[in-house]
């Protein structure tokens, strides 16, 4: 049996623009995007016996999820399944085992197994779910010898979710001491600029960062809030002005305890720059100094300005 255990780092947005839609209905976006250091904890394995849940049974090679987060789907709605699966029938199609015109030929497993330790919060703007199943992307292609470079992964993951390409690069830099033989492994890095539907991913240099995380504690649909934009027809230029997130009034509009949370954090803390994330509804709060931004999240435990069921982190982005 083939194991790896594999981290999933989540993201955050330091900008955030929405310049257009296509006429099949995807939104075409500019933003940077970076690394935070909350993640989620996986466990990828091929050939397992005794399987428990099987989700699907792809070209005979049954997937198995679990997960310690009861509130997390474990059919084939989940990001880490649907990534898992897009890799089994990219390497193993219906009319053979050849992962590619000159590629050697990959034995095939009996089964893939995936247990999920969920950290990161769901339907957050954390890319959380995205780096679920990036990271099975990356372990399972570890697992079955490399066959995939970097760049087919991470256009393989489009297929799959647009926050994967970026994901998948990201995690890769994240966890590059367990991914030897990842064919350009060494373009990879934590911040890029992210273009297109989420398709074109330009490496940058990150931008160091100590940052609390605010959560208001609900969910928020990406779809919901991309659609709520466009009703409001609410557009931007793709100047790429940091600090800035255009789907804030979108968000705001459909949950106004997201709106009440960043006012708070605008108000209470000391951060240098505090927006929405992605699609929200966490809230982050940037400080170029580590001391005022823990002195600040210090000062948080039995704050009374904090509404019941917020959560918080305090993490790094953006370390070289």
């Amino acid at each position: 049996m083939g194991h790896m255990k594999i981290n999933a780092y989540g993201k955050i947005n330091l900008s955030l623009d929405v310049t257009g839609r296509r006429e099949n209905g995807y939104h075409e976006i500019r933003s940077v995007m970076q690394d935070i250091d909350l993640c989620d904890t996986l466990e990828v394995a091929t050939d397992k016996e005794n399987l428990g849940k099987i989700c699907c049974i792809p070209v005979g090679i049954a997937i198995e999820f679990c997960t310690d987060e009861h509130t997390i789907p474990g059919d084939e709605s989940n990001l880490a399944v649907k990534g898992a699966k897009a890799l089994i029938q990219r390497l193993f199609p219906e009319d053979g085992t050849v992962a590619g015109e000159g590629r050697p030929t990959i034995p095939k497993p009996s089964s893939v197994s995936i247990f999920l330790e969920k950290k990161l919060p769901s339907a957050a703007g954390l890319a959380g779910g995205s780096g679920d199943g990036a990271a099975v992307m990356l372990a399972l292609n570890h697992l079955l010898g490399s066959p995939l470079s970097l760049r087919e992964l991470m256009e393989l993951g489009m297929a799959v979710g647009s926050d994967l390409p970026f994901s998948i690069m990201m995690n890769a830099c994240r966890n590059r001491e367990r991914l030897e033989g990842l064919q350009g492994l060494e373009e990879a890095g934590t911040a890029a600029i992210v273009q297109g539907i989420g398709d074109v991913v330009i490496p940058c240099d990150p931008i160091h960062t100590y940052v609390i995380l605010m959560n208001p504690g609900t969910q928020v649909s990406t779809a919901r809030v991309y659609q709520h934009l466009d009703e409001m027809n609410v557009r931007s230029s793709g100047e790429g002005q940091l600090y800035t997130n255009v789907m804030e009034a979108s968000t705001f509009s459909i949950c106004p305890e997201a709106k009440e949370l960043r006012d708070r954090m605008r108000e209470k803390l000391r951060a240098d720059h505090v927006l929405m994330s992605g699609s929200g509804p966490s809230i982050a709060a940037y400080y170029a100094h580590r001391e005022t931004a823990s002195e600040d999240f210090s000062s948080l435990d039995g704050g009374a300005w904090l509404g019941r069921g917020w959560k918080k982190w305090f993490v790094e982005s953006g370390r070289r």
